[in-house]
């Protein structure tokens, strides 16, 4: 019996790619019983009538079992009674808003579509800890399944430039701590290659503290996969994050992490990294001391971070979902 799920993507941004990466990593790994259609929304998540329209485009084309990807959560809210499932990749979003528009964020986006779904797929268990801590909802009502790393990330070794190494930074939000990575890696001689956009801040300190630095955004996946391959160390001291998948993207490609000592960030990182503390700028400058002059460490790291990798396989991350999939449509079966 073929189980039939339409996955409802938020709008392709240029900034933004992680989460149609994760879900086209696993849709090209699930099992044949498994048949998907892909529907973006038309509009990017920006004004109430705009996320109206996609709403209802979306019950529209609602399948057997509807799965909204994550960002745009609101889809679920006209969804079929049965067989809806959301994905919550980290609740940042609501924790970090303030006011009005964190009661906003917190209705439309979070309570009102975990509480109209049958399933809610949370991508750590930090993220779902928050779920629940947010909207109150049961335990049981929140499964954990990881996202995957891409077969775009293959092991490759390369010489360790310990005279200038390359410091590959992912992402240069606010919840990256970039401000912090940068006074640590002062004087180091390194050079610190960006993926994203840096900030007027961010290359006002660049510039102010003498690091020299390169940022590359708008890349395609084999171009984030080469600047992996570039670099001889990866740096990832989020301050807070839903899951943390460069980590095991540097992981899959041979590379010394260095990742924040917290939630999910530690539990993803499975002993192959330097951990430290985001808030101590101290902290990460002597943890990348060390990977620049101990190889012994780095190789270690690399060699744990090699065998943690195997949990993100995407074929078992699909299996997962799989399971997942053939769980609610049979549900959905047993209701209709």
């Amino acid at each position: 019996m073929i189980c039939k799920v339409t996955h409802f993507s938020r709008k392709a941004r240029s900034d933004a790619y992680s989460i149609e990466r994760v879900y086209r990593d696993v849709r090209s790994a699930l099992p044949r019983d498994v048949d998907v259609k892909r529907v973006e929304c038309k509009f990017a998540s920006k004004g109430v009538w705009r996320r109206v329209a996609d709403t209802i485009r979306a019950r529209r084309m609602a399948g057997e079992v509807n799965h909204v990807l994550g960002e745009a959560h609101y889809l679920t809210l006209l969804l079929p009674r049965r067989g809806r499932i959301l994905t919550v990749h980290d609740c940042v979003f609501i924790d970090d808003s303030r006011g009005l528009r964190k009661w906003i964020f917190l209705a439309f986006w979070l309570w009102m579509p975990v509480k109209r779904c049958d399933v809610v797929v949370a991508i750590s268990e930090k993220t779902k800890s928050d779920v629940c801590r947010l909207t109150g909802c049961c335990q049981n009502k929140v499964v954990v399944i990881p996202n995957p790393v891409s077969t775009e990330f293959r092991y490759s070794e390369k010489p360790f430039d310990s005279a200038r190494p390359t410091v590959l930074q992912v992402g240069t939000r606010y919840n990256k701590n970039v401000m912090r990575l940068i006074e640590a890696v002062k004087g180091l001689g390194v050079r610190v290659l960006f993926i994203g956009n840096v900030t007027k801040a961010q290359e006002h300190a660049l510039v102010g503290y003498g690091v020299e630095w390169e940022q590359r955004s708008n890349l395609a996946d084999a171009e984030v996969a080469c600047a992996y391959r570039e670099s001889d160390i990866v740096t990832f001291v989020s301050c807070s994050e839903g899951f943390g998948l460069p980590i095991v993207e540097a992981q899959a490609t041979g590379r010394p992490v260095l990742t924040s000592d917290r939630s999910p960030m530690r539990e993803v990182a499975g002993g192959g990294a330097r951990l430290v503390d985001p808030g101590d700028v101290g902290s990460i400058r002597r943890a990348i001391i060390e990977l620049i002059e101990n190889p012994e460490t780095r190789n270690e790291l690399v060699r744990k971070g090699r065998e943690n990798v195997a949990r993100f396989q995407a074929m078992r991350v699909a299996e997962q979902y799989a399971e997942l999939y053939r769980s609610v449509s049979a549900s959905v079966e047993r209701t209709s």
